[in-house]
């Protein structure tokens, strides 16, 4: 019979790649607390003075000209993060803004940001327009526009296309020089490179540089799960998988899932109640025992980092291990038994048989649906 408590993470580092164009991509999640660019010479120098002459009288800066110039400088930062701002993140730019300028409080709103906040919105709104008017293409603007529209959803207020949280290149343009139709070739090949052996390196690169031209086809097309792999058999890899979510997102989703894993430990587990509760509480338990000093933890150096770092190891596998009862999954679809020679357990002694649980690489897709 396989114990839960036996079960040994397998942890397989996957060199990062680089994106294949960052001209292309943006390179970075909205940033919090939200940091104002820095403006022009002259503008910086007017709106010193406003702030000394507001500091003194408090009197509210009112030139319309040098407002329009700030705005055009906020539209270009906030859509180097993403075309469709929330409120959330229209706030956050406005919050910024009066609070290094407090001249530029706008008299009979709320703190002063009311106004900032439309402002903010309309100026990305003509933004957009402006970019749609150019002879560049903006795919994750043009989505939207209503030649592209279903003819049932031609309203320009309808089935809006725009990222959901945490979705930082959602509709990335094209490689310049690429068409959808020279990406079709690349992805041809591409299944045609999947049945090599050792060949890590040229998927890796091919599905970096067709990155535009799967999320024209997730966005627009809206494929089954079905058919996306069939066109797109490499992304369903465990390494693929951790890379296009880094392409989407611009984080690690290891690193990130590791970080989370140690800040919600134990206590999110132990909210859990029923059956599920209770199978859960002997590897609970383990974590206990896992946390008391011991001997081996008092040395420095090294010897130490070596120490706590096999600790926690320790410590998320107990954890993982409890995620099969806590997300309510099929044991066999998250664990497999095996018999590595020379292989210690983690957790615990050896079984009845010896046997080992390793965590097999298709818990990484099922955690991703939840």
């Amino acid at each position: 019979m396989m114990h839960p408590q036996r079960c040994q993470t397998t942890h397989r580092q996957v060199p990062v790649t680089p994106l294949f164009s960052p001209i292309h991509v943006r390179s970075a999640a909205w940033p919090v607390p939200f940091q104002l660019p820095e403006f022009s010479r002259d503008l910086e120098l007017i709106l010193a003075e406003a702030n000394n002459s507001y500091d003194a009288t408090g009197r509210h800066f009112m030139d319309a000209s040098v407002k329009s110039a700030i705005m055009q400088e906020l539209a270009k930062v906030i859509f180097s993060y993403t075309a469709y701002p929330t409120n959330q993140q229209i706030l956050s730019v406005a919050e910024a803004l009066v609070s290094k300028f407090p001249c530029l409080r706008k008299p009979g709103s709320f703190a002063g940001l009311y106004g900032w906040q439309q402002r903010i919105k309309n100026k990305m709104h003509n933004y957009r327009a402006k970019l749609r008017s150019r002879k560049y293409s903006y795919p994750e603007i043009e989505i939207n526009t209503l030649k592209r529209k279903h003819p049932g959803d031609a309203v320009p207020s309808k089935n809006i296309k725009k990222p959901k949280k945490a979705e930082v290149n959602y509709l990335p343009p094209h490689p310049t020089g690429e068409s959808q139709e020279t990406l079709e070739k690349e992805r041809l090949e591409l299944i045609f490179e999947i049945t090599k052996k050792n060949n890590a390196k040229i998927i890796a690169d091919k599905m970096n540089k067709t990155f535009s031209s799967r999320r024209v086809e997730v966005v627009s097309l809206s494929p089954s799960v079905g058919v996306f792999k069939e066109r797109w058999p490499a992304l369903f890899t465990e390494a693929q998988i951790k890379e296009e979510f880094r392409r989407i997102t611009t984080v690690s989703l290891e690193e990130t899932f590791m970080r989370k894993l140690d800040e919600y430990t134990p206590g999110l587990m132990r909210a859990k109640g029923g059956a599920a509760g209770c199978k859960m509480r002997p590897l609970l338990d383990t974590l206990n025992d896992i946390f008391e000093p011991t001997q081996h933890l008092s040395g420095e150096g090294a010897g130490f980092t070596l120490d706590r770092h096999r600790t926690l190891r320790k410590k998320r596998d107990a954890v993982v291990c409890c995620l099969i009862n806590y997300l309510g999954e099929r044991q066999e679809d998250l664990f497999h038994d095996c018999q590595p020679k020379g292989l210690a357990p983690i957790l615990g002694t050896a079984g009845e048989h010896g046997n080992d649980c390793i965590i097999k690489e298709s818990l990484l897709k099922i955690l991703l649906s939840h």
